[in-house]
């Protein structure tokens, strides 16, 4: 019983901890579009994928939110790449 209680308490904890990264991912993504020149498409898809993981955190669905705001920063660092080998 006492594993169960444990494991249980791990989990909620866990998944407080993981809300917390939405908002810090939010302002990562915020700061690289502010200081990395991407095109025009790029911006518009990363912006759109920042704020549906946003509208996400804000439902508390977090492991939504976290999906769309690592893809929004996977987007944002292969653009990074694509700039940089030219």
């Amino acid at each position: 019983m006492k594993k169960l209680l444990t494991a249980t308490i791990a989990m909620l904890f866990a998944g407080s901890v993981y809300a917390h990264q939405c908002p810090a991912l939010i302002a990562q993504i915020d700061q690289t579009l502010e200081q990395q020149e991407v095109s025009e498409d790029v911006e518009h898809k990363v912006t759109e994928l920042r704020d549906q993981g946003e509208a996400y955190h804000d439902e508390r669905d977090h492991d939504a939110a976290m999906e769309k705001l690592e893809e929004a920063l996977e987007m944002l660092t292969e653009a990074a790449y694509d700039v940089d080998a030219y």
